[in-house]
Protein backbone atom coordinates (compact mmCIF):
# COMPACT_ATOMS: atom_id res chain seq x y z
CA UNK A 1 0.00 0.00 0.00
CA UNK A 2 1.70 3.40 -0.79
CA UNK A 3 1.32 6.11 1.50
CA UNK A 4 2.03 9.50 0.83
CA UNK A 5 4.14 11.93 3.12
CA UNK A 6 5.94 15.02 4.43
CA UNK A 7 8.71 14.74 6.01
CA UNK A 8 10.34 17.62 8.22
CA UNK A 9 13.84 17.96 8.00
CA UNK A 10 15.74 21.20 9.40
CA UNK A 11 13.41 23.63 8.42
CA UNK A 12 12.51 21.96 4.92
CA UNK A 13 10.06 19.67 3.81
CA UNK A 14 10.40 16.65 1.63
CA UNK A 15 7.26 15.44 -0.45
CA UNK A 16 7.59 11.66 -0.97
CA UNK A 17 5.41 8.46 -2.27
CA UNK A 18 6.42 5.15 -0.75
CA UNK A 19 5.64 1.58 -1.06
CA UNK A 20 7.18 0.39 1.63
CA UNK A 21 10.84 0.75 0.83
CA UNK A 22 12.85 4.02 1.14
CA UNK A 23 12.34 6.44 -1.32
CA UNK A 24 15.17 7.94 -3.03
CA UNK A 25 15.95 11.81 -2.20
CA UNK A 26 16.45 12.81 -5.53
CA UNK A 27 12.45 11.34 -5.75
CA UNK A 28 11.30 13.49 -3.10
CA UNK A 29 10.06 17.54 -3.58
CA UNK A 30 11.65 19.43 -1.32
CA UNK A 31 9.86 22.56 0.04
CA UNK A 32 11.15 25.49 1.79
CA UNK A 33 8.42 25.82 4.34
CA UNK A 34 8.40 24.24 7.70
CA UNK A 35 5.79 21.76 7.74
CA UNK A 36 4.87 18.63 9.69
CA UNK A 37 3.72 15.16 8.64
CA UNK A 38 0.82 15.24 6.53
CA UNK A 39 -0.91 11.91 5.69
CA UNK A 40 -3.82 11.18 3.09
CA UNK A 41 -6.46 8.37 3.47
CA UNK A 42 -9.78 7.73 3.58
CA UNK A 43 -11.72 8.76 7.18
CA UNK A 44 -12.45 5.83 8.53
CA UNK A 45 -14.22 6.59 11.52
CA UNK A 46 -18.27 7.92 12.10
CA UNK A 47 -16.30 11.39 13.52
CA UNK A 48 -13.54 11.32 10.68
CA UNK A 49 -16.57 11.12 8.01
CA UNK A 50 -18.74 13.83 9.88
CA UNK A 51 -15.16 16.24 9.85
CA UNK A 52 -14.86 15.10 5.95
CA UNK A 53 -18.35 16.39 5.47
CA UNK A 54 -18.21 19.50 7.31
CA UNK A 55 -15.07 20.43 6.05
CA UNK A 56 -16.16 19.85 2.64
CA UNK A 57 -19.22 22.68 3.26
CA UNK A 58 -16.82 25.04 4.92
CA UNK A 59 -14.40 25.36 2.34
CA UNK A 60 -16.85 25.06 -1.28
CA UNK A 61 -20.43 25.30 -0.08
CA UNK A 62 -20.68 28.04 3.18
CA UNK A 63 -18.32 30.48 0.97
CA UNK A 64 -21.21 30.84 -2.05
CA UNK A 65 -24.02 30.79 0.18
CA UNK A 66 -25.44 26.94 -0.33
CA UNK A 67 -26.72 25.05 2.76
CA UNK A 68 -25.44 22.47 4.11
CA UNK A 69 -26.50 19.13 2.36
CA UNK A 70 -25.36 20.32 -0.78
CA UNK A 71 -22.08 18.91 0.02
CA UNK A 72 -23.19 15.69 -0.59
CA UNK A 73 -24.24 14.03 -3.94
CA UNK A 74 -25.85 10.72 -4.73
CA UNK A 75 -22.14 8.86 -5.88
CA UNK A 76 -20.66 9.27 -2.12
CA UNK A 77 -21.08 5.60 -1.73
CA UNK A 78 -19.31 4.46 -4.96
CA UNK A 79 -17.06 7.08 -4.82
CA UNK A 80 -13.35 7.10 -4.01
CA UNK A 81 -12.32 9.81 -0.75
CA UNK A 82 -9.23 10.95 0.56
CA UNK A 83 -8.78 13.42 3.64
CA UNK A 84 -5.01 14.94 4.31
CA UNK A 85 -4.55 14.48 7.86
CA UNK A 86 -2.43 17.14 10.26
CA UNK A 87 -2.43 15.56 13.65
CA UNK A 88 -5.88 13.88 13.40
CA UNK A 89 -7.57 16.85 12.05
CA UNK A 90 -8.82 17.04 8.27
CA UNK A 91 -7.23 19.89 6.72
CA UNK A 92 -8.47 18.97 3.22
CA UNK A 93 -10.61 16.72 0.85
CA UNK A 94 -10.99 15.47 -2.30
CA UNK A 95 -13.17 12.47 -3.86
CA UNK A 96 -12.64 10.72 -7.43
CA UNK A 97 -15.34 8.97 -8.85
CA UNK A 98 -16.05 7.03 -12.42
CA UNK A 99 -17.86 8.48 -14.90
CA UNK A 100 -17.43 5.88 -17.64
CA UNK A 101 -15.09 2.69 -18.16
CA UNK A 102 -13.04 5.12 -19.35
CA UNK A 103 -13.29 8.21 -17.56
CA UNK A 104 -12.86 9.10 -13.93
CA UNK A 105 -13.99 12.66 -12.29
CA UNK A 106 -12.30 14.61 -9.29
CA UNK A 107 -14.55 16.60 -7.31
CA UNK A 108 -15.02 18.43 -3.75
CA UNK A 109 -11.17 18.99 -3.17
CA UNK A 110 -10.62 21.47 -1.18
CA UNK A 111 -8.07 22.45 1.20
CA UNK A 112 -8.20 24.86 4.40
CA UNK A 113 -6.52 28.08 3.45
CA UNK A 114 -3.78 28.21 6.04
CA UNK A 115 -2.88 25.07 4.28
CA UNK A 116 -2.59 26.36 0.62
CA UNK A 117 0.34 26.64 -1.09
CA UNK A 118 2.68 24.00 0.47
CA UNK A 119 1.74 21.24 -2.43
CA UNK A 120 -1.06 19.58 -0.45
CA UNK A 121 -3.53 19.60 -3.46
CA UNK A 122 -0.95 18.77 -5.52
CA UNK A 123 -0.13 15.42 -3.75
CA UNK A 124 -3.89 14.80 -3.45
CA UNK A 125 -4.23 15.24 -7.46
CA UNK A 126 -1.52 12.88 -7.81
CA UNK A 127 -3.36 10.45 -5.66
CA UNK A 128 -6.37 10.98 -7.66
CA UNK A 129 -4.31 10.25 -11.06
CA UNK A 130 -2.29 7.36 -9.58
CA UNK A 131 -5.57 5.55 -8.17
CA UNK A 132 -7.12 6.28 -12.35
CA UNK A 133 -4.04 4.64 -13.72
CA UNK A 134 -4.05 1.31 -11.55
CA UNK A 135 -8.00 1.26 -12.92
CA UNK A 136 -6.95 1.60 -16.38
CA UNK A 137 -8.88 4.92 -17.01
CA UNK A 138 -7.96 6.83 -19.87
CA UNK A 139 -9.13 10.37 -18.81
CA UNK A 140 -9.56 12.43 -15.64
CA UNK A 141 -12.33 15.03 -15.77
CA UNK A 142 -13.16 17.78 -13.35
CA UNK A 143 -14.82 20.94 -12.90
CA UNK A 144 -12.76 23.82 -11.83
CA UNK A 145 -13.37 27.28 -9.96
CA UNK A 146 -11.80 30.57 -12.23
CA UNK A 147 -9.55 30.82 -9.42
CA UNK A 148 -8.46 27.16 -9.35
CA UNK A 149 -7.61 26.80 -13.49
CA UNK A 150 -3.81 27.90 -12.91
CA UNK A 151 -3.55 25.03 -10.15
CA UNK A 152 -4.94 22.61 -12.52
CA UNK A 153 -3.11 23.70 -15.61
CA UNK A 154 0.28 23.33 -13.79
CA UNK A 155 -0.96 19.16 -13.09
CA UNK A 156 -1.43 18.87 -16.51
CA UNK A 157 -4.69 19.56 -16.81
CA UNK A 158 -6.03 21.65 -20.25
CA UNK A 159 -9.46 23.41 -20.59
CA UNK A 160 -12.08 21.61 -22.62
CA UNK A 161 -15.00 24.46 -22.28
CA UNK A 162 -16.32 26.65 -19.57
CA UNK A 163 -18.96 25.04 -17.54
CA UNK A 164 -21.02 26.26 -15.45
CA UNK A 165 -21.90 29.02 -12.56
CA UNK A 166 -21.96 28.09 -9.27
CA UNK A 167 -23.34 31.12 -7.33
CA UNK A 168 -21.36 34.07 -8.64
CA UNK A 169 -18.11 31.40 -9.11
CA UNK A 170 -17.71 30.67 -12.82
CA UNK A 171 -16.77 26.85 -13.29
CA UNK A 172 -14.80 25.17 -16.12
CA UNK A 173 -14.71 21.84 -17.43
CA UNK A 174 -10.81 20.49 -17.36
CA UNK A 175 -9.39 17.16 -18.65
CA UNK A 176 -6.11 15.25 -18.51
CA UNK A 177 -5.18 12.41 -20.49
CA UNK A 178 -3.79 9.29 -18.93
CA UNK A 179 -0.78 7.37 -19.90
CA UNK A 180 0.15 4.51 -18.00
Amino acid sequence: MKSIILVRKKHRCAIGVTTGRNVPRKQLQILQRDCPVHIIRSPKTSKEWESYYSLRWSVLRKPIGMQKGTEKDDREDSAIHRAIFKNKKIIGVGRLHSVDKNTSQIRYMGIIDQYRGIGLGKLMVEEFINISKKNNVLKVILYARESAIHFYIKMDFEISQKAHRLGDINHYLMHREIFS
